[in-house]
């Protein structure tokens, strides 16, 4: 009888989504990486940097490369691993990635799984271990091509979680984790319909498209990034059913597993996020176990740092900290 419920359950549940889910298409979009931001109202700041950077494309755990934009590589301090936010992609962090390549950190920003320039299926994930594994392949060619065993590594909102998993799970190998704006709480959450499919539907065979509940007034402030993050055609604007549950999981993953970050810790909010839980991430960083942290809050930014009024605090507070943590 159970089963019979929950069958008419799921029957009712999509006939009620149907009009505002659909299938993920089973593939990335077309290659822009020679072409990406040429056509785009880019903000001259971010035009300037993203010309200081290539694009390469490693291999990666899976059968899809992992797209790569390197700042400095000839740079002699440690490498810097930076992972984006969900709707973003790397090459919304530029003017960090040119920033930190400029005080000679060899920088690699590279897309997630079926964001930005990634030939995987669009806005997919079957596994949050998967997120891991995939800066663990960028971070051990970073060490490979700079000689050393250690990197730091720099997680954006939705990116603070795979980079706090990973780190949890090889704290050897983190030099510093940062984390900006973290998306390890957050006040946004899906329509119930959408969350309730979520959690009666088989994991593993959510194909369905769920869109995203960001909205681009909440990322920034300021009416040229504005108008950027709109015309954006890699933002990613809507992920399966499975990627949303693969949140759940990593979140309940490193629940359990916070203290094992006793590396260095750098966490900065933004005082005005519509995205991020100031308040709740505080209390998650004094819970870190970490001998060595720092925690700034930006009141006049609305969620991205670099995308803000106080964008230049941010990048001279990022500096002075690295600076500090690299000395001997």
């Amino acid at each position: 009888m159970g089963a019979v419920i929950r069958h008419v359950l799921l029957l009712l549940l999509s006939v009620l989504a149907s009009g505002c889910v659909a299938s993920i298409p089973p593939s990335g979009p077309a290659d822009l990486s020679e072409s990406w931001g040429k056509e785009l109202p880019l903000p001259k700041e971010m035009a300037a940097a993203l010309a200081k950077g290539e694009v390469a494309f490693l291999p990666g755990p899976g059968e899809a490369a992992i797209p790569v934009r390197i700042f400095g590589a000839a740079g002699t301090l440690s490498p810097v691993l930076m992972t984006h936010g969900l709707q973003s992609h790397s090459g919304w962090f530029v003017q960090s990635a040119a920033l930190l390549a400029a005080r000679g950190h060899p920088v690699y920003a590279f897309d997630r799984s079926g964001s930005g320039l990634s030939r995987a299926p669009r806005g997919d994930s079957k596994d949050f271990m998967a997120w891991a594994r995939e800066i663990d392949a960028v971070a051990q060619e970073a060490m490979k091509r700079h000689g050393t065993g250690q990197v730091y590594l720099l997680g954006h909102c939705f990116g603070a979680i795979p980079a706090a998993v990973y780190a949890s799970g090889h704290p050897d190998r983190i030099r510093a984790l940062i984390l900006t704006s973290p998306a390890i709480y957050t006040h946004t959450t899906l329509a119930w319909r959408q969350t309730v499919r979520i959690l009666l539907w088989p994991a593993g065979s959510m194909d369905f498209a769920v869109p995203s509940p960001l909205e681009t007034e909440w990322f920034s402030e300021l009416d040229d990034y504005k108008r950027f993050i709109a015309a954006d055609p890699l933002a990613l604007r809507e992920a399966t059913g499975d990627f949303y549950w693969q949140i759940f999981r990593a979140r309940r993953y490193l629940s359990a597993n916070t203290e094992k970050l006793t590396m260095p810790v750098f966490v900065a909010l933004a005082g005005a996020d519509p995205i991020s839980d100031s308040e709740k991430n505080s209390a998650w960083f004094e819970s870190l176990p970490a001998a060595r942290k720092a925690l700034i809050r930006y009141e006049n930014a609305r969620h991205i740092l670099e995308f803000s009024p106080d964008r230049d605090r941010f990048f001279a507070d990022l500096d002075h900290w690295l600076a500090s943590v690299e000395e001997p």
